[in-house]
């Protein structure tokens, strides 16, 4: 997104970083003077396959750790792998409705 298209969603507010979710997608830009930042998502990371054309949710977890120190900033975005066959074996024993149609797809982290 341009600046001129973030000015519509901020609509004049600031802060030295703003923080947000929701989109499943990690994000870490400057803006007008402000750090945003969107950590991903821990339980429903998607990813887009531009080969098939297809979205799909890899097998893992995403998170980000900010840290200011003496007004320095610093932002980690991190991304941990975990076994595909682990999460299937949770969701089938966990009595959660369609779960073939949930676990449809995720697949391995490439």
């Amino acid at each position: 997104m341009s600046d001129e298209e973030l000015d519509g969603i901020f609509a004049g507010e600031q802060a030295d970083i703003m923080a947000g979710g929701h989109t499943h997608r990690s994000l870490y830009r400057w803006y007008r003077g402000s750090v945003i930042v969107n950590p991903g998502s821990v339980g429903l990371p998607y990813t887009y396959d531009w080969q098939t054309r297809q979205i799909y949710n890899p097998a893992l977890a995403e998170y980000a750790l900010l840290t200011r120190e003496k007004g320095t900033l610093q932002v980690d975005l991190r991304r941990v792998s975990y076994d595909l066959q682990d999460l299937q074996k949770a969701v089938k024993a966990s009595g959660m409705p369609h779960t073939d149609w949930w676990l449809n797809d995720w697949r391995p982290e490439k």
